[in-house]
């Protein structure tokens, strides 16, 4: 390989490359995403209304959507709740390309996926005032050490993780406490955290 070449190839990765102190998840892509990206634009409003319907009706949660990004066979779409408990998560929308047509009501999650993050939102919740000492050392140890977490638009644009920052997220792996909390909060999404702290005791 010649040295032109090694510089192009060098330049080309460079371009690949964001530092996580800028990035904020705008060039976000999937595989095979591009023809469905662009009918997902085309029909904003509709896929936005079709996964707002779709956590109501199924969680019984108001969302926040904050990206579109077109897959395969359709637009994942990432969103966060608005209200206890705080959860990043995500839904996708089918859509026929052939007809420029977004399936609105075929919408869903990958099985556990909501759920998992509902567990994980109750449990950050309980836990707030554990994981706000947590977020206060973690602090100090960014000014000491060279730590960067992720960007708020990073986490908003591209992650389902439930709860958690730009330093961590949290899961839970107790699939029987996970049913339990999930059937609870189906049954009554109103609950406070002292609600939700008495629950766990």
């Amino acid at each position: 390989m010649g040295t032109k070449e090694k510089e192009m190839d060098h330049n080309e990765s460079k371009d690949q490359f964001i530092s996580i102190q800028e990035y904020k998840g705008e060039e976000f892509a999937l595989n095979n995403g591009m023809e469905t990206d662009k009918v997902a634009e085309s029909h904003r409003e509709e896929v936005v209304k079709a996964v707002e319907t779709f956590f109501l009706d199924e969680y019984h949660t108001p969302v926040k959507v904050h990206n579109l990004v077109g897959n395969e066979d359709g637009v994942t779409i990432y969103v966060e709740s608005v209200g206890i408990p705080f959860i990043h998560t995500y839904a996708v929308v089918p859509i026929d390309v052939e007809n420029n047509t977004v399936l609105a009501d075929q919408v869903f999650s990958l099985e556990g996926e909501v759920e998992n993050a509902i567990t994980s939102g109750v449990y950050g919740c309980v836990f707030e005032d554990e994981f706000a000492r947590l977020n206060d050392l973690l602090k100090e140890i960014t000014k000491k050490q060279a730590l960067s977490g992720k960007t708020p638009e990073a986490i908003n644009n591209t992650k389902s993780f439930g709860y958690g920052n730009e330093y961590y997220f949290v899961s839970v792996f107790d699939m029987e406490l996970s049913d339990r909390i999930v059937e609870m909060y189906l049954q009554n999404t109103q609950y406070s955290k002292e609600d939700w702290v008495r629950a766990f005791k």
